[in-house]
């Protein structure tokens, strides 16, 4: 459902901890860029309690993303790794 909003890879290892945001110009001006950053560290932040090693690279895929928007996309991503660790 959310897959044509934000465009998510991830790593569950143990090695990797990272988070790389990928919002080019054609997202907006620096404002919502910047903005869309916020969101995404904050939704990251919180999916560290979680999932301690999680690794994440994030692209928008439209313009002007809502953050409850934001936040259905990663509780649907944070359900996708908790399947995958069962």
């Amino acid at each position: 459902m959310y897959k044509n909003l934000l465009s998510f890879q991830y790593s569950i290892h143990k090695e990797d901890q990272y988070l790389y945001l990928m919002v080019g110009k054609k997202y907006g001006n620096a404002v919502s860029r910047n903005k869309l950053k916020r969101r995404l560290r904050t939704m990251y932040n919180d999916m560290l309690k979680t999932q301690p090693y999680l690794g994440l690279m994030a692209k928008p895929i439209q313009n002007n993303i809502d953050f409850k928007d934001i936040n259905a996309a990663y509780e649907q991503l944070l359900s996708t790794i908790q399947g995958q660790l069962k």
